[in-house]
């Protein structure tokens, strides 16, 4: 980059911003990252430093505005006033707002946390005439199977000839979602009574059982378990299964929905291509010829929606992390000091031919969780992300950029 910067300023009259630009940051380091969005996030937060303004004399500075620096006489008072400085950083000094460092704190504190919990003793001594270490493993099986929804009934979804469900795209990803949820729920009922029998000495334990109980006990997801992306702790985790459980009986007893909760898919971008292969078979075209359009709504519940949207879905429960949003103005906005979420109305997700970018737009991701990770697909992109959706805003959208501005579908515990 250095050398390509000196050839440019030898060779050029004027400098050419977006040449130097294009070449530093979609080839010599753009080149080396793999997923889009952390390239976007990289040419952004170039910008702030390849651009003609830092040799104007208006007093550039590569901060925000709201922080002033002193002018002082010599380097030793320079030296001073810079040790002066917290030694925590602002976040506002990499565009982040001031609520980050909470979200940091709080990932530093769980992990402190984890680790603690990690390292107690796993063997317990004995009171005489008291409980045993097994005994609350024992109350957290039976609550388990307590509170373990019922399977949905698949085969209902069967109904009619199986030549017509093949032709409906979402009677089809209703069923691959039915059969991975009934399959979770009956991985779950098998290890609670394998596990059961463990304590109660009626068969030995397995190197994947102690590893299981060892989870359980801790409050953390068996591995056998996680059959969708999550972040949460048993407790809640459990409680989303419920909720994930019971959208897809709905579903499944309805045969349609008003609106389509994202977060309860176990695979939701199989969910956006069979809306668009149902639209694309309804008009005969091929499914690469349409894109989503959306509409942000203003429908805060699903009690709002009176009926479904004539063409599209409207899809509900997703949650803003690193901006807010206006309902009065339709647009991203700052959150409000100490807030780190916000939930977004429902959308309209509209199958069209062609789309044109409104400008004012911050074309944000959306990640399955906090994580915004996942395993590297076929297609290159990374399962934890879904899709990108366009969202109004009256501020530069390299502001939202620099923020890390995405939306989720995991609610924050």
């Amino acid at each position: 980059s250095k050398t390509m910067l000196k050839s440019f300023i030898q060779k050029e009259e004027t400098l050419p911003w977006e040449a130097l630009l294009f070449t530093t940051g979609q080839i010599n380091y753009g080149g080396r990252i793999i997923d889009d969005w952390d390239r976007r996030l990289l040419l952004c937060t170039l910008k702030q430093y390849l651009n003609p303004e830092i040799l104007s004399d208006k007093g550039f500075q590569f901060v925000p505005s709201s922080m002033k620096f002193k002018e002082l006489d010599s380097i030793s008072h320079y030296l001073n006033y810079i040790m002066s400085f917290s030694e925590v950083a602002d976040t506002t000094l990499f565009g982040l707002s001031e609520n980050a460092s909470i979200t940091y704190r709080h990932k530093l504190s769980a992990s402190l946390l984890d680790n603690m919990i990690i390292t107690q003793p796993k063997i317990k001594a004995k009171k005489k005439n008291g409980p045993t270490s097994d005994d609350p493993f024992l109350s957290i099986i039976h609550k388990l199977h307590k509170e373990l929804p019922a399977f949905i009934e698949a085969e209902k979804v069967k109904a009619g000839s199986e030549g017509e469900i093949e032709k409906d795209s979402l009677k089809v990803f209703l069923r691959h979602e039915t059969d991975k949820y009934n399959n979770l729920l009956s991985t779950i009922n098998y290890y609670a009574d394998q596990l059961e029998k463990v304590i109660k000495g009626e068969m030995i334990m397995s190197q994947e059982l102690e590893e299981m109980y060892r989870s359980l006990m801790i409050g953390k997801i068996p591995q056998e378990w996680r059959v969708f992306d999550s972040l949460k702790s048993l407790g809640p985790w459990y409680g989303d299964l419920n909720r994930r459980v019971e959208f897809m009986r709905n579903w499944r007893s309805l045969g349609s929905l008003k609106s389509y909760s994202l977060s309860a898919f176990i695979f939701p971008q199989g969910f956006l291509a069979a809306v668009l292969q149902s639209h694309a078979r309804k008009n005969k075209k091929p499914i690469d010829s349409f894109i989503y359009a959306f509409e942000i709504t203003s429908f805060a519940s699903l009690e709002q929606v009176k009926e479904p949207l004539k063409v599209g879905v409207y899809i509900s429960e997703l949650y803003l992390d690193g901006a807010g949003w206006d309902n009065s103005k339709r647009a991203l906005c700052d959150l409000k000091k100490n807030q780190l979420y916000w939930q977004m109305p429902i959308i309209g997700l509209i199958p069209c031919e062609e789309t044109r970018k409104k400008d004012n737009t911050y074309q944000c991701p959306v990640y399955k969780t906090a994580a915004r990770t996942g395993a590297l697909m076929t297609t290159g992109i990374s399962s934890g992300f879904i899709l990108a959706i366009d969202l109004p805003c009256f501020e530069n959208p390299d502001k939202w950029i620099l923020r890390g501005t995405a939306l989720l579908c995991e609610s924050p515990e």
